[in-house]
């Protein structure tokens, strides 16, 4: 299980989470470049003479190999020695297959409150995932690391739950998206409220839908901008300083406490 996608895999997964909900399946095969007995290729290549109706992996997956248009089967050559990280590889693909299912993985953590979900987007080493660690010793339970699906349902933009919370939390949905980002100029957390267009760039930006195909740009565009419409987005700016983590995700949670975004601690 990885953000609301059920994985099928000739390898073992014990880094990843087991149980949850999910609403896609991907089967991931990993083929070897070389077999290393005889030198002969195994399995189909990656690049260039790959299937029919598949897409190569995007370069930022920093993996080699396709995916089926119909989002349901990728295949991973591995390198000389094979894969060094099998999860680490498989989150860097997946949410390129759950975007030709069509759903959408934004590429953030994201911990829950009574009020609802909130996902902190922004680019890897920003924090995302620290932060979240800290809102979770608060009391905010976390909902997701570095991947968070979103599933648009009316008005509502809902979070497959994984398994460790399942009936525990019950929440509304998607509350807010807050855009993070990292400052060496500022002593206090800021927390300014984005325009809808402005929020769409943003989710564009930081999404998942840098495959050659371009009816895939256009499916992702109307998604984000469905995703702006019924979630307020936020740009949250936090100091750059590491010896300060816990007393800034302390401010977090107080500015969104103060801004009507969630309860108050109790």
């Amino acid at each position: 299980m990885l953000a609301g996608v059920r994985i099928t895999s000739d390898r073992p997964l014990p880094e990843l989470p087991v149980g949850g909900e999910y609403d896609l399946d991907v089967d991931v095969r990993f083929v070897a470049e070389r077999d290393a007995a005889t030198g002969a290729r195994a399995g189909p290549p990656a690049a260039g003479t790959r299937p029919d109706d598949t897409y190569a992996l995007p370069a930022s997956t920093r993996q080699r190999g396709w995916i089926h248009a119909n989002g349901r089967e990728v295949v991973i050559t591995e390198p000389p020695g094979g894969c060094a990280d099998v999860a680490a590889a498989l989150r860097g693909v997946v949410p390129f297959a759950s975007a030709l299912q069509g759903r959408v993985i934004l590429h953030a953590s994201a911990v829950a409150c009574p009020e609802g979900i909130h996902a902190f987007v922004g680019a890897s080493g920003v924090g995302k995932s620290t932060l979240a660690k800290h809102l979770g010793a608060r009391g905010w339970p976390i909902v997701a690391d570095d991947l968070t699906p979103c599933r648009i349902e009316g008005a509502t933009v809902r979070v497959p739950l994984p398994a460790a919370l399942g009936e525990a939390v019950a929440c509304p949905g998607l509350r807010a998206i807050h855009f993070l980002s990292r400052s060496q100029r500022i002593a206090r957390v800021q927390h300014d409220a984005l325009a809808a267009p402005v929020a769409i760039r943003e989710l564009l930006w930081h999404g998942f839908s840098d495959l050659d195909a371009p009816d895939l740009w256009a499916k992702h565009f109307v998604a984000c901008a469905d995703i702006a419409r019924r979630v307020p987005s936020y740009a949250l700016v936090v100091p750059d300083e590491r010896g300060r983590v816990a007393e800034i995700a302390d401010a977090v949670r107080d500015v969104l406490t103060a801004s009507g975004l969630s309860p108050a601690a109790r």
